[in-house]
């Protein structure tokens, strides 16, 4: 079930915050930081799933007013992590339908992509009972049936269980958005989960 809720998550995430509740206002605010993009996307590395949530903005010595973008940025990247748009316990009905709606239809066109499919069926096949067969959005009929219930909890679950690794790029002092991100994780009660995939080192 996870496989079909983490990218549901994903899309929510990056589509919309509680400040923002809604596209159009939030590319706006991208907008107003001289077309900031916030992104996010779901990747797999052996039996672990990652979620890779980014925003990618003007460095400061470029701003005209003089204005202060990473802080901004850094501000609005937390705001999609920490307080999406939700409220009592779910995900909004309507986003949820629109990104379940762009998770099945991805799903259902693997198959025209005949090379990605064969490789897909391939690691279904070869590792049936694994969770690296497992495809990463998981499958249509479980997309169907899951809630904003279920995704508000896969989100809280995954705010204090999911290891975090934080990457800066670009010239500005990357210590204040360690130290914003950082301070937002240490108000949650947080277990990280162990990382069970192995990687093993070319020789």
């Amino acid at each position: 079930k996870g496989a079909s809720t983490a990218p549901l998550l994903s899309r929510l995430l990056s589509r919309s915050t509680k400040q923002y509740p809604n596209p159009v206002l939030l590319q706006r605010e991208l907008l107003s930081l001289y077309g900031a993009r916030l992104s996010s996307h779901m990747m797999k590395l052996g039996d672990a799933q990652l979620l890779n949530i980014s925003i990618t903005a003007l460095e400061n010595k470029y701003a005209l007013q003089g204005e202060n973008l990473t802080a901004a940025a850094t501000e609005l990247l937390c705001n999609s992590i920490f307080s999406p748009n939700c409220e009592n316990g779910s995900f909004p009905a309507e986003d949820v339908e629109i990104c379940r709606r762009l998770l099945i239809e991805s799903l259902e066109g693997l198959i025209n992509d005949k090379r990605k499919y064969a490789i897909s069926k391939m690691y279904s096949e070869m590792c049936a009972n694994e969770p690296f067969g497992i495809e990463l959005g998981g499958d249509i009929e479980t997309a169907k049936g899951i809630t904003g219930e279920d995704i508000f909890s896969y989100w809280q679950t995954m705010l204090k269980t999911a290891p975090v690794t934080v990457t800066v790029i670009g010239s500005d002092d990357p210590q204040p958005i360690f130290d914003e991100i950082s301070k937002r994780f240490c108000e949650l009660n947080r277990t990280p989960s162990p990382v069970n995939t192995r990687f093993f080192p070319k020789k």
